[in-house]
């Protein structure tokens, strides 16, 4: 039953993506899909959870697997043709990915998969889409974790007491343009 969902996903993926894939299970039998030619990726699952994260597991289970070590792809830019077209749920996903491996001490590996994110992003909903704006929030949390940020005492500035000039409302709208030239 699993090995049969898999297919149908590997099916489904290829169609959408117009390009042949293959996956390999963990006995070494293989399927194809049903795109013509040789395999531009393959995947190869490697033990029984990364057969089931990849089948009832969606996304981010299948991009765990990836990252540890459960899963192979194989193939010119492999993971980004997997995720085909850009898609905002895609992004956030990886977002949410590049969060997890980021607070587990991974970051290298969180760097590229915001990266990766950051693209998507863009990609589908443009340089003001709150989608975007956290998966920017979440690759700059990142970044500057890679530098010691992350150890920056929590109540930096707080005592600090700053008064409002006269007749002036801190408040009122100053007309920021700190989004453009975002696009």
């Amino acid at each position: 039953m699993v090995r049969k969902l898999i297919r149908h996903i590997i099916d489904h993926v290829a169609e959408g993506q117009k390009c042949h894939l293959q996956v390999v299970f963990r006995d070494h039998s293989t399927h194809h899909s049903t795109q013509p030619g040789d395999s531009d990726v393959t995947i190869i699952l490697h033990n029984r959870a990364a057969e089931w994260r990849m089948a009832f597991g969606g996304m981010f289970e299948f991009l765990e697997s990836y990252f540890n070590g459960d899963v192979d792809i194989v193939g010119e830019q492999g993971l980004r043709r997997l995720k085909g077209t850009p898609d905002l749920e895609v992004a956030a996903t990886l977002a949410n990915e590049g969060q997890f491996l980021r607070r587990h001490g991974r970051l290298e590996e969180a760097r590229q998969v915001l990266e990766e994110a950051l693209r998507q992003a863009l990609a589908a909903g443009g340089a003001r889409h709150a989608t975007t704006l956290y998966v920017r929030n979440n690759l700059a949390t990142t970044l500057l974790s890679g530098i010691g940020f992350d150890r920056v005492p929590a109540k930096l500035g707080v005592g600090e007491e700053k008064k409002a000039p006269p007749n002036k409302n801190p408040l009122e709208d100053q007309k920021d343009d700190f989004l453009e030239g975002l696009d």
